[in-house]
C-alpha cells in the first residue's frame, strides 16, 4: 500500500517540525507499511495546482492530511480541490483538531472519504489494515467515513496508555536541515532547534480549549532523554521546545523531569508550556539549572470572574506571582492573554494591557487576541446556545482571522469592541518597541563610552 502524507504550506520561511505527520509515518512503518512519501508543501511552497499534476503521474492508495486552525482549513479547501480533480485520486483521509470536532462538516466540505478522530497513530494504522484487506469500515474504531450520501461516525478508539511504545517520529522522511534552523523563542543565534513531545493531554478543562482526547499521559523520562540523545547525535540539535500542552503539570513531574536531564548528563537549552501555580521559586530554580530559558504561560485573563467562567482553575495572584518568579529565576515568560470571553469588560482588557506592559521581557511581542469558540469546546456550545453561532459551518464562515472576533460574548457592541481592542494593542505594541529602542540606545552607549565590546548592534540582540 502506497501512502502519501501531506504537510500543508503555512506561508512561513522556516517552519516548526510537523510532529503529527512524522508520528503517523513512524507508526505506519512499525505496522509494516514502508512505502510512505511526504509531500512537503510547507518547505518547498509548491502551488496547490502541483498536487494534481503529481497525482496525475503517480499512484497512491491513501492520502492523509491534518487540519488545525483557519489557515490550514482554508489551505486544505483549495489543496484538496486539486486532489479531487486528479486522474488517480487516492482515498483521502483527514485528521487533526478540525475534523475530529466536526467530522461530517469536514468530510462533506472537503469531499474527503474518511476522518481519523483524535489521536492518530493506532486509528490510522487500523484503517490502513482495513483498507488493504478491503474490510468494512464500520469495524474501525475512531473514524468517520462517507457511506453513500451519509457520513457515519464510529465509536472512538482507546488511547495509547504506554507512550513509550510509540516509536520516535520518522525524522528521516523530512528535510531536517530546514527544520533545525527555525529559531525557537529565547534560543541563541547558533542553536539548532527542534520540538519533542514528552506527554500528551492536560488535566484541566478550560472552556475555550479544544482537546482531541481526555486525560493526561506521560512518557518515561528515560524514553524522552533517549530521543533527545538521538536528535543530538544525528542532527546536532542543541535546543529543545517541549511541545506538550503542559510540561509543568505538577511539582512532582517537573522535578522528576529535570532530575532526568541531569542524570543523563545532558546539556541543552529548552522551552516548555507551564502552569502558573507550579511556578514557585524552588521549582523554577531547578528548572533554570536544567537549561530552561523560556516558559510559556496561559495567563488568559487578569480578572478572577472571567477566569472562573473559563473554568481556568487559576487565580490572578498566581499569574502575578508565577510570572514574577519566572523572571527572577532568570527565564523569560510567555504571556498569553485573550479577551472577549463571557464576563469580559473594558476594565478586564485594561488589566491585560497593564500586565503585558509590566512583564514583557522583550523576547517576543505578545498582543491580545479575541477569544475563539472552536467547535468541540464548551465555549462553542455556549455560542450555539446564545444564538451567536449555528454550527461548525457557520463558525468556519466567520472565523477568517485569529485577530477577528468570531462571536461576541460581551455586552460591548462590535464596533466598540474593536475600537477598545485596537487601542489596547496599540499601547502594547508601542510599549514593546519603546523598550527595544531604549535597549538598543543603551547598548550603543555602553559600547562607545564603557568599552563594552560584546555589543554587536541591535540586530544581534
Amino acid at each position: 500500500m502506497k501512502i502519501l502524507l501531506i504537510v500543508l504550506d503555512k506561508g512561513s520561511y522556516v517552519n516548526f517540525f510537523p510532529l503529527a505527520a512524522a508520528y503517523l509515518a513512524s507508526a505506519a512503518r512499525m505496522r509494516g507499511y514502508r512505502d510512505i512519501t511526504i509531500y512537503n508543501q510547507e518547505v518547498y511552497h509548491y502551488p496547490d495546482e502541483a498536487i494534481k499534476d503529481f497525482l496525475d503521474k503517480e499512484r497512491f492508495d491513501v492520502l492523509g492530511v491534518g487540519i488545525y486552525g483557519y489557515q490550514q482549513y482554508i489551505k486544505a479547501v483549495s489543496f484538496l480541490a486539486q486532489v479531487n480533480a486528479s486522474k488517480h485520486r487516492p482515498t483521502v483521509v483527514l485528521g487533526g483538531h478540525g475534523p475530529t470536532a466536526a467530522p461530517e462538516y469536514f468530510i462533506r466540505k472537503l469531499e474527503a472519504d474518511i476522518a481519523v478522530l483524535g489521536e492518530g497513530e493506532t486509528v490510522f494504522c487500523n484503517l490502513l489494515d482495513a483498507l488493504s484487506s478491503k474490510r468494512p469500515l464500520e469495524g474501525v474504531k475512531g473514524i468517520a467515513y462517507r457511506y453513500g450520501v451519509e457520513v457515519r461516525v464510529n465509536e472512538r478508539e482507546k488511547l495509547v496508555t504506554e507512550l513509550d511504545s510509540v516509536p520516535f517520529p520518522a525524522w528521516d522522511l523530512f528535510p531536517m536541515e530546514h527544520y533545525v534552523l527555525e529559531r525557537h523563542i529565547a534560543a541563541s543565534h547558533t542553536d539548532r532547534c527542534f520540538p519533542v513531545l514528552a506527554s500528551r493531554g492536560c488535566v484541566y478543562r478550560c472552556n475555550f480549549c479544544y482537546r482531541m482526547d481526555t486525560g493526561y499521559r506521560l512518557r518515561s523520562v528515560e524514553n524522552v532523554m533517549e530521543e533527545i540523545k538521538k536528535l543530538r547525535k544525528d542532527y546536532n540539535v542543541t535546543h529543545i521546545t517541549f511541545a506538550d500542552e503542559n510540561l509543568m503539570v505538577s511539582e512532582k513531574h517537573i522535578l522528576r523531569f529535570v532530575e532526568g536531564i541531569g542524570k543523563h548528563g545532558l546539556e541543552f537549552g529548552w522551552n516548555c508550556m507551564g502552569r502558573l501555580k507550579v511556578a514557585r521559586p524552588h521549582i523554577l530554580k531547578r528548572v533554570k539549572e536544567a537549561g530552561c530559558v523560556y516558559i510559556n504561560y496561559g495567563v488568559e485573563s487578569l480578572d478572577q470572574k472571567v477566569l472562573d467562567m473559563m473554568n481556568k482553575k487559576q487565580t490572578v495572584e498566581e499569574a502575578y506571582q508565577g510570572v514574577e518568579n519566572t523572571i527572577k529565576a532568570g527565564m523569560h515568560p510567555g504571556l498569553n492573554i485573550i479577551w472577549g470571553s463571557p464576563g469580559d469588560t473594558a476594565e478586564s482588557l485594561r488589566k491585560g494591557v497593564d500586565f503585558l506592559n509590566r512583564y514583557n521581557t522583550g523576547i517576543q511581542l505578545r498582543t491580545i487576541k479575541p477569544v475563539t469558540p472552536y467547535p468541540g469546546t464548551a465555549l462553542f456550545k455556549l455560542a450555539v446556545e446564545r444564538g451567536l453561532l449555528k454550527d461548525a459551518e457557520d463558525f468556519y464562515s466567520k472565523y477568517v482571522n485569529s485577530d477577528r472576533m468570531t462571536a461576541n460574548f460581551t455586552d460591548i457592541p462590535d464596533e466598540e469592541f474593536y475600537r477598545l481592542l485596537f487601542e489596547a494593542n496599540r499601547t502594547v505594541i508601542n510599549n514593546y518597541y519603546g523598550k527595544l529602542d531604549a535597549n538598543a540606545v543603551e547598548g550603543f552607549r555602553r559600547c562607545y563610552f564603557e568599552h563594552d565590546t560584546s555589543f554587536r548592534g541591535p540586530r544581534h540582540r
